[in-house]
């Protein structure tokens, strides 16, 4: 923690390039700046996309975006209340730095759920990447999953290329090779299957595995209860089939990606075997 901890601070540092400046929103609020941009600040509607690290009491860290190495997007509602998170968030513009303390008691009296006791304290700092509107975040999004989907269709012809390897290819990008045919069934939307699989990032470690757990994973397609590269290589499959499948990250994680395990942006490596269609 204290080396989190650390690291933020040394952003602090990089960032402040403007005097320490502090807001006062309500008489519970100190909005206090690291880097006051002044730039225009978002509107209801709006996405921003940030960094959040929480503290307990200011000092014990609960929770931090970071961990996740990808910011948080977050659309500006109505705030609950004055003071209130959401309410903050309007004071921040493009490149802001800053922190907030926000008691507990608070969210309490409002009947929202928050951490911590009665008299302590959460205190949020964040980091602000992005304000959108609606549009053009979908428009910058696209355009970065675009791009990224080009330069991992290269990067695997070249670690195919490398590892003398000739999977078969669908339009979405999905790479494939069937080690094994069965003779079974066809697994088909809506019915349920069970696989043994292991999964890891293509140049990385493994990150999962039913065989080690000697528990296979049993899921229905076509509901969402998977990443779409896993609904799209079932259905590709037969009862019996063992297969190798390689998922560029529109298919997977994404963007965001998920947790220290899989960083953003992963191109994923599966081991998938259909075991039944029971």
């Amino acid at each position: 923690m204290r080396y989190l901890i650390l690291y933020l601070l040394l952003k602090f540092i990089v960032f402040q390039t403007n005097a320490f400046a502090q807001t006062d929103i309500k008489p519970e609020l100190k909005l206090n700046f690291y880097n006051d941009i002044k730039g225009p600040k978002g509107v209801e509607g709006d996405i921003i996309s940030l960094h959040i690290q929480t503290f307990i009491n200011e000092d014990s860290l609960f929770l931090s975006t970071y961990d996740a190495l990808a910011p948080v997007d977050i659309t500006l509602d109505k705030p609950k209340f004055e003071g209130s998170f959401m309410s903050f968030l309007y004071n921040l513009s493009k490149g802001d730095s800053a922190s907030f303390i926000i008691p507990v008691d608070s969210y309490r009296v409002h009947n929202i759920p928050s951490i911590g006791d009665s008299g302590t304290n959460i205190k949020y700092i964040v980091q602000v990447y992005d304000i959108n509107n609606p549009t053009d975040f979908k428009i910058k999004k696209e355009s970065k999953i675009d791009k990224r989907f080009s330069d991992e269709m290269s990067i695997l012809k070249k670690y195919f290329r490398k590892n003398k390897l000739k999977p078969q290819k669908t339009a979405s990008g999905l790479h494939y090779i069937i080690h094994k045919k069965g003779n079974g069934a066809r697994a088909q939307l809506t019915k349920k299957v069970r696989v043994h699989y292991s999964g890891k990032t293509l140049y990385g470690n493994e990150f999962d595995s039913s065989y080690k757990r000697d528990q296979p994973f049993g899921f229905i397609l076509g509901l969402n209860m998977v990443i779409p590269g896993w609904e799209e290589a079932l259905l590709l499959m037969s009862v019996g089939d063992k297969a190798t499948v390689y998922i560029p990250s529109k298919l997977g994680y994404g963007l965001k990606g998920n947790g220290e395990a899989i960083p953003p942006n992963s191109i994923l490596e599966f081991e998938i075997e259909l075991l039944e269609i029971p």
